[in-house]
C-alpha cells in the first residue's frame, strides 16, 4: 500500500522517473507558537507535536533535482517542488545528508537523514513558519525513523 501511495506521488510530482531514496515516518517532537495572529498568551509556548501517520520520502529525479514528497496531518500526499517549494542538499557525509526546502515568504523547513553509530536510520525535520500567507507561525523539530536511506545514490 505504501508503495502504491509514493508511486502515485511520483507520477503527481512530475517525477516518474525518479528514485527513491529515503523512506520515513512518524516524526515526533516539539513546536513553539510564539504569541501572534490567531495564537492568544493561554496557547502560547512549547506544545508537544507528532505526525503520527506522517510519511516523508527523499526522491530524486532523471534529471538530477531533489525532491521531498509528505503526507502530513492532512493525510495528503505533497511534493514540496509541485507545492512551490525549491529543495537543495545543504551537506552530504558518509551517513548522513542534509536538505533545505524554501517556501519564499512563509516557510523554511531542513531535513536530516541519518545512519547512528547504533546503525537506525533516522531523520530529523526543523521547520520555520512565518509570514503574512501563514496562518499559525511556528517553529518545530520532530525527528522519526526510516525503513531505508540510499546514501550511495545522492
Amino acid at each position: 500500500m505504501r508503495i502504491t501511495i509514493f508511486a502515485a506521488a511520483l507520477l503527481l510530482s512530475g517525477m516518474a522517473s525518479a528514485s527513491s531514496i529515503a523512506q520515513c515516518s512518524s516524526p515526533k517532537g516539539y513546536s513553539y507558537y510564539p504569541e501572534i495572529g490567531h495564537i492568544g498568551p493561554d496557547s502560547a509556548g512549547w506544545k508537544e507535536d507528532h505526525i503520527s501517520q506522517g510519511k516523508v520520502t527523499l526522491v530524486k529525479g532523471a534529471d538530477g533535482k531533489f525532491d521531498i514528497l509528505f503526507i502530513d496531518a492532512s493525510e495528503t500526499i505533497t511534493s514540496s517542488r509541485a507545492d512551490g517549494g525549491t529543495v537543495a542538499m545543504a551537506s552530504r557525509g558518509k551517513s548522513s545528508a542534509s536538505f533545505v526546502v524554501l517556501y519564499p515568504g512563509k516557510t523554511v523547513e531542513t531535513y536530516t537523514f541519518l545512519e547512528t553509530t547504533s546503525r537506525n536510520l533516522e531523520f530529523i525535520m526543523v521547520t520555520s513558519r512565518a509570514g503574512d500567507s501563514v496562518v499559525f507561525t511556528k517553529a518545530t523539530v520532530m525527528a522519526g525513523k526510516c525503513s531505508f536511506i540510499d546514501f550511495g545514490n545522492l
